[in-house]
């Protein structure tokens, strides 16, 4: 394992003496091999399930600058450990910031109760799953708040002992694959969106701040997922994400 963190540390340290617009940092991911990064990452290639018509907001203004957290309806970050159940992650980060817009109240909901409850709706636990597939458990049989639910980042029982205190959602939506603008003003009119993106690069395991651009990302091949919370349009414009 020293190896492998001497090897990943040296791969931060001359990225960071390039002239990028990004540094990296050393972390808890210092001691695995690239491979074993991927597997918390990993997107589960089984059945999909898709929303509502995508809404479209063409030609509706957006301003310059939009950042979800200064109106604090975005929850803390939390850590999904050694699981890959960032598809829960993403996707609770959208439904706790929804229903602080709506109400006023930000939940802290539960990501566990999805590792161990939503296998019948396309997930695998820590092994993968699908945004898509958690709106349809939570229309379901809503979600537990993390209290009564605590996350353990590993493949449990269900133990949903108190339904009646879950979090109802009513649907969900789709939106058009590959269209940033739509993004950007559904970010703006709906608020905090679960995204898929191409985490392939090493660059992303690493990340401690600055804007990440990298012109070898696959718009194809996406294998995580994040909640997207704020964009910037100015010179060097960038999407504002919450990563687990």
């Amino acid at each position: 394992r020293k190896e492998i963190f001497l090897k990943n540390y040296a791969f931060i340290m001359n990225s960071n003496t390039k002239n990028n617009t990004f540094t990296l940092k050393m972390n808890n991911f210092g001691h695995l091999e690239k491979h074993e990064r991927s597997k918390l990452r990993m997107l589960n290639r089984g059945k999909r399930s898709y929303g509502y018509t995508s809404p479209v907001f063409f030609g509706k203004k957006i301003p310059y600058k939009l950042d979800w957290r200064k109106a604090g309806v975005v929850s803390p970050v939390k850590n999904q450990l050694n699981c890959g159940s960032w598809y829960a992650f993403s996707t609770v980060g959208a439904i706790e910031s929804q229903f602080a817009i709506q109400t006023g109240v930000l939940p802290d909901l539960s990501e566990q109760e999805l590792v161990d409850c939503s296998w019948n709706y396309w997930n695998y636990g820590c092994y993968g799953g699908f945004p898509q597939s958690v709106y349809k458990y939570c229309m379901r049989n809503g979600l537990s708040t993390s209290d009564n639910y605590p996350y353990r980042g590993r493949n449990g029982k269900c133990n949903r002992n108190n339904p009646n205190s879950s979090y109802k959602l009513i649907g969900y939506q789709d939106l058009k694959k590959g269209d940033e603008d739509n993004l950007l003003r559904a970010l703006y009119y709906i608020g905090p969106i679960s995204i898929a993106i191409d985490a392939s690069p090493e660059e992303y395991d690493f990340y401690d701040s600055g804007i990440l651009d990298l012109p070898f990302c696959s718009s194809d091949n996406l294998n995580h997922a994040v909640l997207a919370v704020g964009y910037s349009l100015g010179k060097r414009p960038y999407l504002l994400v919450k990563n687990s």
